[in-house]
């Protein structure tokens, strides 16, 4: 087990992603998350706590990035299998199609899906919530679904949606920043 960059005094890992905590000398539970990686919380000298991917804590502390790739791809597909022998520095572009190759995402969507997923947002859901639900990036459900919307002539109603969203969004947003 070697110490945890930034807190050295706190938590030391190993290559399969088991996390120490040295005060109490025991292991952490890491909780799941929706997207399926595993993540931990860990305690700065201030006690401010800060959550981090088991994977990503994995390969920046034992597996070299010389090319500096930014994403850390699961070989065998498997998010909660955190050996640093099961991971590699990848591209975004090559983490995508890895997870199209081996079919842990597929491309496609049926017409009738489309049309589900139309009549959400229709509805008043935000894309950005429903990507994360079904796994695709919003920017792209955003485009298939307006391409699904001109083909059934209900564009004008997906239009005023997407300004109803961006309106509300706004709004949102500044009662958040207190006014």
């Amino acid at each position: 087990m070697i110490p945890i960059a930034n807190f050295e005094n706190r938590y030391k890992i190993d290559c399969t992603g088991k996390i120490l905590n040295l005060a109490n000398n025991t292991l952490l539970n890491p909780s799941l998350q929706a997207d399926g990686y595993l993540t931990v919380g860990l305690a700065n000298s201030g006690n401010a706590n800060t959550t981090l991917s088991v994977h990503r804590l994995v390969a920046l502390h034992f597996l070299p990035n010389p090319y500096q790739h930014p994403q850390i791809n699961h070989k065998d597909g498997n998010k909660t299998h955190n050996n640093v022998k099961n991971l590699e520095w990848c591209t975004t572009k090559h983490n995508i199609n890895h997870a199209f190759e081996t079919g842990l995402r597929s491309g496609y969507m049926s017409a009738d899906d489309k049309e589900m997923y139309l009549n959400r947002i229709l509805n008043g859901e935000q894309v950005k919530d429903l990507g994360k639900e079904i796994g695709r990036a919003p920017e792209t459900l955003s485009k298939m679904l307006r391409e699904t919307a001109k083909r059934l002539n209900i564009h004008h109603k997906w239009t005023a949606q997407m300004l109803k969203n961006r309106r509300n969004a706004a709004i949102r947003n500044l009662r958040n920043a207190g006014y």
